[in-house]
C-alpha cells in the first residue's frame, strides 16, 4: 500500500477513471472490522485491474474527503438515486428482494435514532477486502459491538448503496 496525500489521492482516482481503469475507495476507521489502525482513519483506493492500493491518513473522521470521493466514483448525483430493482413497492411500504440489506436498513435506522455510531462499505467483485469474491457485497457495521452485516448481490446494487449512504450522510457520517 502506498501512503500518498488526499489530493495525490483524488487525482490517482481521476486519472484511472478518465483511463477506463475499474477502481474502488474506501473509508476505514478506528472501529472498522478492515481497520489495521486502531489509532487513525484512512482512505484507501484499490485499482481492480492490478490489485495496486493507495491511501491517505486522516487524525479525525474524513466526511467531506469520503463524499466527495464518493461522487467521484459514483457520479455527483449518485445521492439523489432513487429507482431501485431491489425493491419492489406493495401498497406503501418498500420491500427489499435482498433480505439482507432490509435487516441493514433497519440496523442503520435504529442506529440513527439512538445516535449510534455505523458505517457501511460497498466490496466490488475484485475488492481484496470481499470474501465472496465475483459478487457486490454491502456491509453494514454498528459500532457498538453488533454483528457486521453482508448483503450479496449479482449486480451493482447502486440504488440499495446510495439509500443507505443518504442515511450515513444525513447523520453527519
Amino acid at each position: 500500500m502506498k501512503h500518498i496525500s488526499f489530493e495525490a489521492l483524488v487525482n490517482k482516482a481521476m486519472k484511472l477513471k478518465q483511463g477506463g481503469i475499474k477502481w474502488h475507495f474506501h473509508m476505514i476507521g478506528p472501529a472498522c472490522i478492515f481497520s489495521r489502525s486502531k489509532e487513525q482513519y484512512v482512505i484507501i483506493i484499490e485499482n481492480e485491474t492490478t490489485a495496486e492500493v493507495f491511501s491517505s491518513y486522516f487524525s479525525e473522521k474524513p466526511i467531506s474527503e469520503t463524499r466527495r470521493m464518493a461522487e467521484l466514483a459514483y457520479g455527483p448525483d449518485f445521492l439523489k438515486r432513487e429507482k431501485n430493482d431491489d425493491k419492489e413497492i406493495r401498497g406503501d411500504k418498500k420491500v427489499y428482494k435482498n433480505e439482507t440489506f432490509q435487516k441493514i436498513m433497519e440496523r442503520a435506522r435504529d442506529c440513527q435514532a439512538s445516535d449510534a455510531a455505523w458505517h457501511n462499505h460497498h466490496l466490488p467483485p475484485q475488492c481484496s477486502l470481499n470474501p465472496n469474491k465475483g459478487e457486490h457485497c454491502i456491509v453494514f457495521e454498528d459500532e457498538t459491538g453488533g454483528d457486521a452485516l453482508y448483503a450479496y448481490y449479482d449486480h451493482d446494487p447502486l440504488e440499495d448503496l446510495a439509500e443507505l449512504e443518504r442515511l450515513f450522510f444525513a447523520k453527519g457520517g
